[in-house]
């Protein structure tokens, strides 16, 4: 027997891959167990927790006199993020969640009864895989809630829909670079996926399951036979001893509602078309869903008519996403081809797309908040995820400070004026230079990501095949 390859893993690199099941009934019937398992174990948890929570707040109220509340905040002054520790130290310890988490195994909540009586003996027809999950999910959620950087867990709505498992049970084909999933022999068998794998992994560190719209997938990660390469931001001291780049290799990007995406070069993306057509379907057969509902009943008692508009609005809405990857997948991978070095601005997307001031309704004689007009347009860029595929992809990402005024400046002689939005066109009053609105803040943040950047991203990755959904 020849001996297996050891390897480093520390300095290889991890990429994902998501590939798409083949929906068999079998296979659907038992992931949707599985998916609701994982849910259930979560929120069972979570309420006993809860019930410790109410008792350790009673007892700081009794003890001190005053609410929780007033006690937290001045915990939090004194002490910072380490305020929650202090307060268990001085009124009592709530039992750990290792603890209860042991109540929860497949074993024991077999022999529990759920709240019409009944034993919950189908716990035992899912892989334990999905009670873990909802169990690892939960101590995770309250670690970042003590060390003060997560809010305190709430309960999983039916909507949610996924489930890790042990990578041990995933299998190759390496020659034809196909992916077999095998867990539990007896009730599934083999799980198929539709499309070949990637990449050639050398070992897996995750794998989940997931279901948008009625399509299921499993996303894969692990470590690949490369080096391993991380997107950096550079400190002060490293941003000065940068080298400056020639301008014909640097590109300014202008995230805009208007128009997507608008290029320093002189170039208009946008995806409003591609979204245009779905969203007048989504609109119709939601009106749909909303005349055939029934008040007074729950979800399952719903008539057939209602669950299947549900199941279409899903599926539109999964269709929608994909067309919006897709279009940032292609446009961000162009940008990283043609240029070595993009200049974007640091926006703050809760400001911009935040509901107006209430205003009182004249028939009605409430105040009802208003809605933004921006934040539709806006929101179907996805700033965030455009500018997060930009680091993954481009050598160098450069981002301006928040409160650059890159659309107030000309871009020819540098004179600020005021500019609202309903103006779509700079016309500047000491030169008299007139340009598009975004086209010149497409160029001023070109000019101030080379002169003075608030962050910049080194990326020594190369620009190489996607890493995202396939098998659409």
């Amino acid at each position: 027997m020849a001996r297996q390859k050891t390897h480093d893993y520390q300095n290889l690199q991890v990429v994902a891959c998501i590939c798409r099941i083949k929906e068999t009934p079998k296979v659907c019937e038992y992931l949707n167990k599985a998916f609701g398992l994982a849910r259930m174990t979560y929120n069972l948890a979570l309420a006993e927790y809860n019930g410790y929570f109410k008792e350790f707040k009673t007892r700081i109220e009794t003890n001190t006199g005053k609410k929780y509340k007033e006690v937290k905040d001045e915990y939090k002054e004194k002490h910072g993020k380490a305020y929650f520790k202090k307060l268990k130290e001085e009124y009592g310890v709530i039992p750990k969640l290792s603890d209860i988490n042991k109540k929860y195994r497949a074993t024991e909540l077999a022999k529990t009864t759920d709240k019409n009586g009944n034993q919950r003996g189908y716990v035992t027809e899912v892989t334990c895989n999905a009670l873990e999950t909802g169990l690892a999910n939960l101590q995770t959620a309250f670690k970042n809630f003590y060390a003060g950087t997560g809010k305190l867990p709430t309960f999983k709505k039916v909507s949610h829909k996924s489930f890790s498992f042990d990578p041990r049970h995933i299998k190759f084909d390496r020659k034809n670079q196909r992916l077999f999933i095998q867990f539990d022999k007896k009730r599934l068998g083999k799980v198929e996926v539709y499309n070949k794998l990637r990449f050639d992994f050398l070992k897996l560190t995750n794998v989940t399951f997931s279901r948008k719209g009625s399509r299921y997938y499993v996303s894969i990660a692990g470590y690949i036979n490369e080096p391993k390469t991380e997107t950096k931001e550079l400190s002060k001291e490293e941003i000065a001893k940068l080298p400056q780049p020639d301008e014909n290799e640097v590109l300014g990007i202008d995230l805009g509602c208007k128009t997507s995406v608008y290029c320093s070069d002189g170039t208009e993306l946008n995806c409003f078309d591609l979204v245009k057509g779905n969203a007048k379907k989504l609109a119709r057969l939601q009106r749909k869903a909303a005349r055939q509902y029934q008040k007074g009943k729950k979800r399952f008692e719903q008539s057939r008519g209602w669950k299947e508009t549900q199941k279409k609005v899903g599926n539109l809405h999964a269709a929608i996403q994909r067309e919006r990857k897709r279009w940032r997948e292609e446009v961000t991978r162009g940008i990283a081809a043609k240029y070595d070095v993009v200049c974007v601005e640091t926006l703050k997307i809760r400001n911009i797309t935040k509901r107006r001031k209430r205003k009182k309704n004249e028939k009605t004689g409430r105040e009802q908040s208003r809605r933004n007009p921006i934040s539709k347009s806006f929101l179907n860029v996805a700033p965030y995820a455009f500018v997060k595929a930009l680091k993954h992809y481009c050598k160098q990402v450069r981002q301006i400070g928040q409160y650059e005024p890159s659309s107030k400046t000309c871009s020819v002689c540098g004179h600020k004026q005021d500019m609202p939005l309903n103006k779509r066109e700079f016309k500047c009053g000491k030169c008299g230079a007139v340009f598009n609105r975004d086209y010149n803040a497409a160029i001023n943040i070109k000019k101030m990501g080379l002169d003075n950047p608030a962050k910049v991203f080194y990326n020594e990755r190369q620009c190489r095949g996607s890493i995202g959904e396939s098998g659409d």
